[in-house]
């Protein structure tokens, strides 16, 4: 699965936009593209729900986060 997603802090929530151009079952573009409302939990780490399901980021590095959408795992990397 290939998407870019667009983050917006603010205080304690984060909003996660999946933008146009994801990609899912390999070549399929996603025409249904998710945003995710979450609260930070802990240092580092926010959690929400989506259609209940739990969504979570968690910080792993400078570069890299764990997302959790409502497709599984996924690692995030910021893009220069």
């Amino acid at each position: 699965m290939v998407g870019i997603w667009e983050m917006t802090e603010n205080g304690d929530e984060l909003i996660v936009k999946e933008k146009p151009g994801a990609i899912c079952c390999f070549f399929v573009p996603n025409c249904f593209l998710k945003t995710h409302h979450m609260k930070k939990v802990e240092d580092n780490k926010w959690e929400g729900t989506l259609g209940c399901k739990t969504v979570s980021i968690t910080i792993i590095s400078d570069t890299e986060l764990s997302h959790l959408t409502t497709d599984g795992y996924f690692t995030l990397t910021r893009r220069s």
